[in-house]
């Protein structure tokens, strides 16, 4: 039997194998991790279900073939960036330029770059854009189309993704080619993008196969794709499933809720979505110190700033203050309770004991926004509530302005700062909201929810070439 041949010699010997496919390029280090943990866990499984004993497919195969902990050492600590398979912005603007687009075309035709341009839209599996049907795009309102399509790997059916108006303009004008080169066959049998060849009745769909050969070549014949240090982008990383991670880090960079992200890309375990919120505690712990300077307090006041500060002073303010909805509190009492027990009914825009910085505008925003809305419909509306009643429930006049004052100073710090320095801060931004966005689960003081959270999240959301989010 061939098995009893593979023993700690061959595991060594397949080891070194990938380790020379890193080393020459034909295999990045996050896959290489990938490969060795996927055989890892194979393995134990197939010992953990009894496939290795007698009359079982594995029977023969030794113990001392498997993968050690030691084997495993080389990847402990890798760090998310060597392992990123989303694409920068400055890359996906190369790729949907008109130019690059129009390439695409002249080389594929219209039905490849509407795929493509699609695929880059709306962060599918790459099959699941493929078996899109003809009639997947519907409408909830006349500005707000929605994408109807199936995820096979998870036996879901039916998903409604919301999207833009211009990616429902690029399936608008596909779903009239195809219906225009099939009149004959019924338009609930046709696909959004048929197969060109062999298929007479338009009812078979291009293959994921056939994506991965249109983005190879057409990422072969564009003249320059730089990175974000302006060298040379490494052209293999443009593959289909990279426009999905694309989509998905993109979320996690605007403080999409872990949970909301997770719904949107189906998938049925959160860790699977955790993984783009991952911010190092290095990482956050410089984003904390790029916003210092600009923290305010309840009035919109600078607070005192300390320029260096020490280890031991920096985890002192750690342990002294506690994340509440819209910025954090220092309230003793409070921070004891993990912000659970304001004395003061967590009424923070009025506390001395709050403190806010740019990176929660968003929320800041968003609840003055529903602070004005509450004070118009309480004001002539609520016939239920009797008089004393109405004016408990509706927003102080003191409260709207302290929340403007708050709103106004966050916008003037970050327009009074120098370019290079204004690049920095937004940075830190995208790192501490895609940070807090993981508490989505955990309740803030008040019963407010800690995650980033707004009326209505952006379902596509753009950066800026220098990974701020717009």
């Amino acid at each position: 039997m061939t098995t009893v041949a593979l023993d700690r010699r061959a595991t060594t010997s397949y080891l070194s194998r990938l380790r020379l496919l890193e080393q020459r390029g034909d295999l990045t280090t996050w896959l290489h991790a990938r490969t060795v943990k996927d055989l890892r866990q194979f393995l134990r499984e197939s010992r953990q279900f009894g496939l290795m004993e007698a009359g079982q497919p594995l029977h023969g195969l030794p113990g001392t073939f498997a993968i050690h902990d030691q084997d495993m050492l080389a990847f402990r600590g890798l760090r998310r960036d060597e392992r990123r398979r989303d694409l920068p912005q400055i890359v996906m603007d190369q790729l949907l330029d008109d130019s690059a687009l129009e390439l695409l075309e002249a080389l594929f035709g219209p039905d490849a770059r509407a795929l493509i341009e699609l695929h880059a839209e709306i962060g599918r599996r790459p099959t699941e854009t493929c078996v899109l049907r003809l009639q997947c795009l519907e409408w909830d309102a006349p500005d707000e189309p929605v994408l109807v399509h199936d995820m096979p790997k998870v036996k879901r059916t039916d998903c409604r993704l919301p999207i833009t108006t211009a990616t429902a303009a690029i399936i608008s004008a596909q779903q009239a080619r195809v219906r225009e080169r099939y009149p004959e066959t019924p338009p609930g049998e046709l696909p959004l993008f048929p197969r060109t060849g062999r298929n007479p009745r338009g009812t078979a769909t291009v293959t994921d196969a056939r994506m991965t050969r249109f983005l190879r070549d057409w990422t072969a014949a564009l003249p320059s794709l730089l990175g974000p240090d302006g060298n040379e982008f490494d052209r293999s990383r443009v593959i289909s499933y990279a426009f999905r991670h694309t989509f998905a880090q993109r979320h996690a960079d605007a403080g999409t809720p872990v949970e909301v992200l997770a719904e949107l890309l189906g998938h049925d375990d959160l860790k699977s979505t955790q993984g783009y919120y991952e911010v190092s505690d290095q990482r956050k712990r410089l984003a904390i110190d790029q916003l210092r300077p600009l923290q305010l307090d309840r009035g919109g006041d600078e607070t005192p700033f300390v320029e260096r500060l020490v280890e031991s002073q920096r985890q002192r303010q750690r342990v002294g203050q506690v994340a509440v909805t819209f910025g954090g509190c220092a309230e003793p009492s409070n921070v004891r309770a993990s912000g659970q027990a304001c004395p003061f009914r967590h009424r923070c825009f009025g506390c001395e004991h709050f403190r806010t910085d740019p990176s929660y505008l968003p929320e800041l925003k968003t609840h003055l926004n529903q602070l004005l809305a509450d004070r118009e419909r309480l004001a002539i509306q609520a016939p239920e509530l009797a008089e004393w009643a109405r004016r408990d429930a509706r927003p102080a006049e003191e409260e709207i302005a302290a929340v403007q004052r708050l709103v106004r100073r966050c916008e003037a710090k970050l327009a009074e700062l120098p370019e290079g320095e204004r690049d920095a801060v937004e940075e830190a931004i995208v790192v501490l909201r895609r940070a807090r966005a993981q508490l989505t689960g955990r309740a803030a003081p008040g019963g407010q929810p800690l995650a980033i959270r707004q009326i209505k999240p952006t379902l596509t959301p753009r950066v800026a070439a220098d990974g701020a989010t717009r």
